[in-house]
């Protein structure tokens, strides 16, 4: 699920009755109950809402290609546009995580590796990626605070721990 902006409703998926392959993003208003429809389509392995409630970013396994996608989907129009294709053979882990930065502007992406996690920048609006960091450990739970100055994220060493790290964005 994901909450609203305004903090009045929440977004989730769930399988389409008719054809299991298409999922369907709901939404429901959190006072009156009231639900509805903002789209249907092929599966996502993950969806976040934008800060300004606009568009969805999310990530699916494209078997027939061999990769994974990241993209944006805007809700009004229902058009979508492909942000990132990451290559399986590359990345074999895939997407982990993605979660937009407060501005809107940028999606932060964690892609698995065979020995650790990358952190990528990607701009919104199309353009390349860019490397931001790499987590030796396994690490997960991405988040970024709304300043923009911080990421929270989860690591499992010995034990499971929460880390936060500042300073990690190119100046």
């Amino acid at each position: 699920p994901n909450w609203s902006p305004d903090g009045k409703a929440s977004f989730y998926m769930i399988r389409s009755p008719e054809k299991r392959e298409e999922l369907i993003i709901r939404l429901k208003d959190i006072t009156t109950g009231e639900e509805k429809d903002v789209h249907r389509g092929i599966t996502y392995n993950q969806i976040k809402i934008s800060p300004d409630g606009t568009r969805f970013v999310y990530f699916m396994n494209d078997k027939p290609a061999k990769s994974f996608v990241l993209g944006i989907l805007d809700i009004q129009s229902g058009k979508e546009l492909e942000l990132w294709r990451v290559p399986g053979a590359e990345y074999p882990g895939g997407i982990g995580d993605i979660t937009w930065a407060p501005d809107g502007k940028y999606v932060l992406v964690s892609i698995s590796q065979k020995m650790g996690i990358e952190l990528w920048r990607v701009p919104a609006t199309g353009g390349p990626a860019e490397k931001l960091y790499f987590f030796p450990e396994s690490t997960w739970g991405i988040v970024m605070h709304p300043s923009g100055k911080r990421i929270a994220f989860a690591q499992s060493r010995i034990n499971f721990e929460l880390w936060v790290m500042e300073n990690f964005l190119p100046k």
